[in-house]
């Protein structure tokens, strides 16, 4: 029987595939505004490929999945081609199953046309590297109407190709279709100041509000220093007396992004180095000591640094609570 339900499973694969994307949307909304997509494949332990299939009423050759190809493991056994699309959140969307001696581009295009009947959207540009820029993958999409980007190295293309990229001809800003050379390209932004975000690896709950909000500071203020209010009471004490008990509601925690203008921070860092200063606790110190106004951006709470068992539990809990409201749509 299982055996059996397997077969009506494959015959009927991209309907059950297309069925669980609708169906999935009622869970969580899926999100298509980008896909990914990549070719791998995989082996058995079996030293002999599939044999292939005639058909004896309609003459049609049936090839074995089972195939000697190139092997990204570098194994000897015989592999399945598959390419899988995913989207923007890494669900995947749909795949599909090659011998394993086909050509990445002969899984690129049926998968692609597989996603567009699926999503009942058409409206799509193909962006790829090199790998998977192939002329039949880039003829395809052109056929039909849809744009593609493919990116690939300048050296290695012809002399003729060279130069006809560099011909300073017909380039165009993507923000407003404006004619622009290449002279001006050079030179693009080159007036506006860099900004930098210096940022805890060990706070992985950033957002991008807060992000925003570092840059709009920067370039209002010429700092942005990510806190949290003080939730409980804070004091100085030394040898074991308190000394001060300071007003919780003028005390706030430095968090991170720290954020500056690039060329005041290394500024500091240069005066730093030169003064022999080299225990400074973190940017907002050094910035303070060389004479620079902080000003304060609002962070979220949930953005916690993970540096002891405790905070690692902590951020467990707090990543199984938004994978939840995720999952449920809360």
């Amino acid at each position: 029987h299982i055996l059996r339900a397997t077969e009506e499973l494959g015959k009927n694969f991209d309907s059950y595939i297309a069925h669980l994307f609708e169906a999935s949307n009622n869970v969580i909304k899926r999100n298509t505004s980008v896909c990914y997509f990549d070719c791998t494949n995989f082996y058995f332990e079996k030293e002999e490929e599939n044999e292939d299939i005639i058909d004896e009423v309609t003459g049609e050759v049936i090839k074995g999945l089972l195939k000697y190809g190139v092997s990204k493991e570098h194994r000897p056994n015989p592999i399945i081609q598959m390419g899988l699309f995913m989207d923007a959140d890494g669900i995947p969307l749909s795949m599909c199953l090659n011998p394993g001696n086909n050509n990445e581009s002969l899984c690129a295009v049926p998968a692609e046309e597989k996603l567009i009947k699926m999503t009942k959207n058409s409206d799509l540009i193909y962006c790829s590297d090199s790998g998977l820029g192939y002329s039949s993958i880039r003829r395809s999409n052109s056929v039909q109407g849809r744009g593609f980007i493919v990116t690939q190295s300048i050296k290695k293309l012809k002399d003729s190709l060279k130069e006809s990229v560099f011909n300073d001809y017909d380039y165009k800003l993507m923000s407003n279709s404006k004619s622009v050379s290449v002279e001006t390209l050079k030179t693009f932004d080159k007036d506006e100041k860099s900004i930098v975000l210096i940022h805890d690896g060990v706070r992985p709950f950033i957002n991008e509000d807060v992000i925003s909000s570092c840059i709009k500071t920067v370039k209002e203020k010429r700092s942005a220093i990510t806190v949290v209010p003080a939730t409980e009471t804070i004091i100085t004490s030394e040898d074991g007396k308190i000394s001060t008990i300071t007003d919780r509601s003028k005390c706030c925690l430095a968090r991170a992004p720290q954020c500056f203008y690039l060329d005041d921070i290394l500024d500091a860092h240069h005066k730093a180095i030169k003064d022999g200063n080299l225990n400074m606790i973190d940017s907002a110190s050094l910035m303070k000591f060389y004479g620079h106004e902080l000003y304060t951006v609002q962070g979220n709470a949930d953005n916690i640094k993970i540096t002891t068992p405790t905070d690692f539990y902590t951020f467990k809990a707090l990543y199984e609570v938004r994978e939840n409201q995720q999952i449920f749509g809360l």
